[in-house]
């Protein structure tokens, strides 16, 4: 599968409550999930404006992204196709990319 314009496919996995230091005040509302494809930006007057992700980099965003009605029907769609735990989200659902080597952000 590869997304259109700016949307970006990925694998969720599960976010503890307390990252670090960092406590998510929603009670852990928050997923991370592995890149696995990312569109080729979005339609512009002068082009595409790239997408700043890559295959491969872990992301944080809102659960509520995944849970919302669009969210909801994407994850459907998806599901009914085979694929569980995938989500299509959007450059400005995203909250952090997660470094690679941070203990406090291991699984």
């Amino acid at each position: 599968m590869k997304p259109l314009n700016d949307w970006i496919l990925v694998a969720l996995e599960p976010l503890p409550t307390q990252v670090g230091s960092i406590i998510h005040p929603s009670g852990g509302h928050v997923y991370k999930a592995k890149v696995l494809a990312v569109g080729s930006g979005k339609p512009t007057e002068y082009g595409r404006n790239p997408v700043d992700l890559s295959p491969g980099d872990r992301v944080a965003f809102l659960r509520w992204h995944a849970e919302h009605q669009q969210g909801k029907q994407i994850r459907h769609t998806l599901d009914g196709h085979g694929e569980k735990d995938l989500l299509l989200i959007k450059p400005e659902d995203v909250l952090l990319v997660l470094e690679e080597g941070d203990p406090h952000l291991s699984t």
